[in-house]
């Protein structure tokens, strides 16, 4: 039995360079059952593939969109291009996620305490899957924006 993954790997053109797919697949071949991870389920080991050139440094002169799966993953923008799936991961996270994150951290908080000091905040930030530290930067920046915003639309 093998696996196999697909990686598209672009970030060479933001340099002028080439765009990739690599190629890895997974062995899951019997020599391997004595070695298992925290489940206790044999390991398979990963081997090189193949790497498939998409697009040479030619190419990424004159391309203008990637996209992967229907999302875009390279953009050119301002005539240059531009890594648009970290700059949409960036965008969701100030948002979505980070509006989500003071909503659910309030909803918690009034299921969870009494709001007053002393609130379960631990309790809370494990229920939302982060520590304290990730909750204060988060918080702090929905404030941040909120108060941008504010200044913005009184102008």
């Amino acid at each position: 039995m093998s696996f196999a993954v697909y990686v598209l790997d672009w970030v060479g053109a933001l340099k002028g360079k080439s765009v990739w797919v690599r190629m890895y697949w997974y062995e899951a071949a019997g020599a391997y059952r004595d070695v298992v991870d925290g489940a206790g389920l044999p390991i398979a080991r990963r081997r090189d593939g193949w790497s498939f050139l998409v697009a040479d440094p030619g190419d990424v002169d004159v391309l203008d969109r990637l996209t992967l799966d229907g999302e875009i993953v390279l953009e050119r923008m301002a005539g240059r291009l531009v890594d648009a799936a970290r700059m949409m991961r960036a965008y969701d996270a100030a948002e979505d996620l980070g509006p989500r994150t003071v909503a659910a951290h309030a909803h918690l908080e009034a299921l969870m305490g009494d709001g007053a000091e002393g609130d379960p905040d631990e309790a809370i930030y494990s229920r939302m899957g982060m520590g304290a530290a990730t909750w204060r930067a988060v918080g702090a920046a929905q404030t941040a924006m909120a108060a941008s915003r504010s200044r913005t639309c009184d102008d």
